[in-house]
């Protein structure tokens, strides 16, 4: 199933295989594990290596602890055998398919991408891209910058760009009104406009990679909704209501002022931001 989505693994128990998710500048160690009853698939996205655990800073803990709350479907926690933080997902064995469990490994890794500074208890190890490709971690490894020295200057002269000068959207910290907030490894305001907000005044300026990250808002104390744009033009929706939730995937584009969501079974939704 795991190479089925794509994924190179190999495996390392009965009923569990693993595989490593790159998402610079991060490399994930990730492990998928069938439950006793065959009913779900666990999966473990490897996260910080914790060497002390007596000398573990309360506030991070607390941040973690308040993090779970945010998300949907995943939640940190900390594996104590492997001395490590991780972060936590399942999905149900029936019906599943390469293509869905692709898209949950890649759900979780950009969480964990997007979270590094509440998970990262300890400095990252940090590894050369050759080295990378031959090394197996136990936890998540920081990759080196390949750029050139005149790239590296341009893009740390304008820390709210993305290395392709795209401008870099946040995730989000709250389960409010969709509005983003900044990364802890890019301090600068993001170059987005939430579309609960007046529209910007150059609208044919904002491009579909402005929208690149997680968003959310809630209707109700009984409804909330849950967006990931991602970098390559896809989404995936998740919306939670009265306990019961429902996903789904597609493609997005951006046209002037108008959004707009194609999904994978063939809804279409517009809007204007």
């Amino acid at each position: 199933m795991v190479r089925d989505a794509n994924f190179e693994s190999k495996t390392a128990e009965a009923r569990t295989v693993t595989t490593i998710k790159s998402l610079e500048p991060w490399r994930f160690p990730v492990s998928v594990t069938l439950s006793d009853d065959e009913q779900t698939l666990q999966i473990d996205v490897a996260l910080g290596a914790v060497s002390d655990k007596q000398k573990v800073d309360a506030t991070k803990l607390l941040s973690l602890l308040e993090a779970n709350k945010l998300q949907a479907n995943a939640r940190f926690g900390f594996n104590s055998a492997r001395s490590r933080t991780e972060l936590l997902g399942q999905i149900r064995n029936d019906g599943v398919t390469g293509e869905l469990l692709r898209d949950e490994i890649n759900r979780l890794t950009l969480i964990a991408k997007e979270s590094s500074s509440q998970w990262e208890i300890e400095p990252a190890r940090t590894l050369s891209k050759t080295e990378s490709s031959t090394t197996a971690p136990e936890s998540a490894v920081r990759l080196e910058s390949v750029l050139s020295p005149a790239i590296a200057s341009a893009n740390s002269s304008n820390p709210a760009t993305g290395g392709n000068g795209a401008p870099v959207a946040s995730p989000l910290t709250t389960a409010g009104a969709a509005s983003p907030t900044s990364n802890a490894n890019n301090p600068a305001t993001p170059a987005v406009t939430p579309l609960s907000s007046p529209a910007p005044t150059n609208i044919a300026a904002v491009r579909p990679s402005a929208f690149t990250g997680r968003w959310s808002a809630r209707r109700a104390s009984n409804e909330a909704f849950a967006i990931l744009f991602d970098a390559n033009g896809t989404f995936v929706l998740v919306s939670i209501r009265d306990g019961r939730q429902s996903k789904s995937s597609g493609k997005f584009s951006v046209s002037g002022s108008e959004l707009t969501l194609e999904s994978t079974d063939g809804t279409r939704l517009n809007g204007t931001f």
